[in-house]
């Protein structure tokens, strides 16, 4: 992932990997970038979804800049877009994301709770 000075984030670290440890679904809202032809996920909401893309874990990300729903293919490896927006469909799921949420990204928080749960 080519980050450096990780010692001062190791409780962040922590705290990620038990959210995505015992996680069987992942949903994250975050920013994703493109570089060459790869999804990488900006800021400290990678570590988790790089360690719950080690568990293989499903994965959904949605973009608060292209305000869309991802999810993580294993076969192709990279983030693709998703047709439909994403329900949780299981009893352990976790929720991550940007400190930087905007409107965007609550309401996707919000819209992704009322199709699970309503």
């Amino acid at each position: 992932m080519k980050r450096t000075r990780i010692n001062q984030y190791l409780k962040f670290l922590a705290r990620n990997w038990f959210q995505v440890k015992y996680a069987d679904e992942v949903f994250a809202v975050t920013t994703l970038k493109k570089y060459s032809g790869l999804y990488e996920i900006k800021g400290g909401t990678a570590w988790a979804v790089q360690m719950a893309i080690n568990e293989q874990k499903k994965i959904f990300v949605y973009d608060q800049e292209q305000l869309h729903w991802f999810y993580y293919d294993y076969y192709v490896e990279n983030f693709c877009l998703l047709k439909v927006d994403p329900k949780i469909t299981v009893e352990n799921f976790t929720g991550i994301g940007t400190r930087s949420i905007n409107f965007f990204g609550v309401s996707a928080i919000e819209q992704l709770f009322k199709n699970s749960f309503e």
